[in-house]
């Protein structure tokens, strides 16, 4: 049976978050042994292959030329921070938690598109948006329960990531995803070599596998939403991200022992719910008439 385009990269978008679940139980272990500065230093270096990879189709050196290079440099440097704070609240939130609040990410990209993108929003996705901060409060809530240091690192780290893939979206328009992809993977090892030899702690040889094990995953992971991307458009890939859901609450569960409690479960899906309405929205108002 020969499988259409769209249902090729539906199935590696799967795969690729199903990467990312089991490299962010890694990476929770990593971040009470070791610094998370240094955790993403080697990830990031560990990670240059999969750039050259990406670059070699179109020749190094034009993949490198960027047309927005201070941008794609801002881009790096500030996907670096976003991560290291993710690795710091994984010491304390477990992973079904903090990947509920993520799932906030794509609303909060389409509140940003209007002020910073100039894009038009319509009513129905202004409510998506604001049901999915309802979905937010039902998890923290607010008033009702302590809320965690570690909690308020994820819910800055989201808004963090959907700063930066309004920031993709800019260097899109004028670079090609190679190129964003290397100057992403090659400036942000420079800005962690800058700082990461300040943290460093030598590693025990588990301590080596599971650093190889974190990077190892992300690249495949990265790798596969690329090339998700190239067989299916991403109104059709971003619902199936969601899944990464699903693999964070496995992998923290089988590695951890963390059960998701009930308003993290009920939060968890009236955020997914909005996110997959507003990516409904999203494709009705790309397709033609």
């Amino acid at each position: 049976m020969t499988l259409d385009t769209k249902t090729k990269g539906i199935l590696i978008c799967l795969c690729g978050m199903a990467c990312f679940g089991w490299m962010d139980a890694a990476s929770k272990t990593l971040s009470t042994q070791l610094p998370p500065v240094q955790i993403l230093w080697v990830r990031y270096a560990l990670s240059i292959p999969l750039a050259l990879v990406l670059a070699m189709p179109g020749g190094l050196r034009t993949t490198l030329r960027s047309a927005r290079p201070k941008l794609q440099i801002a881009r790096a440097v500030f996907i670096a921070a976003e991560m290291t704070f993710v690795v710091v609240g994984y010491q304390t939130v477990p992973l079904a938690d903090a990947h509920a609040i993520f799932a906030l990410t794509p609303l909060l990209v389409t509140a940003l598109s209007v002020p910073l993108l100039g894009e038009q929003v319509g009513l129905r996705r202004w409510i998506a948006v604001g049901v999915g901060l309802c979905g937010v409060l039902i998890i923290v809530r607010p008033g009702f329960a302590e809320i965690s240091p570690g909690m308020l690192i994820m819910l800055g780290c989201a808004g963090m990531y959907a700063i930066y893939q309004v920031m993709t979206r800019i260097a899109g328009r004028y670079d090609a995803a190679a190129t964003s992809m290397v100057w992403q993977t090659v400036g942000g090892t420079i800005a962690l070599s800058l700082v990461g030899p300040f943290f460093w702690i030598d590693p025990t040889g588990e301590q080596w596998l599971l650093l190889g094990v974190v990077a190892a995953l992300g690249v495949i992971g990265h790798f596969g939403l690329v090339l998700a991307l190239q067989y299916a458009p991403a109104v059709v890939v971003q619902p199936f991200t969601y899944t990464m859901l699903i693999w964070a609450a496995i992998s923290g569960w089988v590695v951890f022992g963390d059960v998701p409690g009930p308003y993290v479960v009920v939060g968890a899906l009236v955020i997914v719910a909005s996110g997959l309405y507003a990516a409904w929205r999203e494709r009705l108002r790309a397709q033609p008439g």
